[in-house]
């Protein structure tokens, strides 16, 4: 009876202990999923703010585009306003 008993105090000493550890590894477990999760959601405001900034330049760079274009449209013009003169004054 008695050995019974302190073979139970032993084996509920020991779960009691597995249950602490178990507490332990489950605390840390979880501190580093949160720290883990901290970084992709800066990874992830990386990536947005990047994509934001690579809009703004495709924006810009189409904004650029069709003011050069507009620019080479009027050279063209001028050009052909030039060589029409250059023509009537050879005459």
């Amino acid at each position: 009876g008695c050995s019974q008993k302190y073979d139970l105090e032993n084996e509920i000493k020991d779960l009691e202990d597995d249950i602490l550890g178990l507490k332990r590894v489950l605390r840390d477990n979880k501190r580093d999923n949160q720290a883990v999760l901290r970084k992709l959601e800066k990874q992830l405001q990386d990536v947005e703010a990047s994509g934001a900034g690579v809009l703004r330049a495709r924006e810009q760079f189409e904004a650029e585009n069709k003011e050069l274009v507009a620019l080479k449209h009027d050279l063209q013009c001028v050009l052909h306003y030039l060589r029409v003169r250059s023509r009537e004054a050879n005459f």
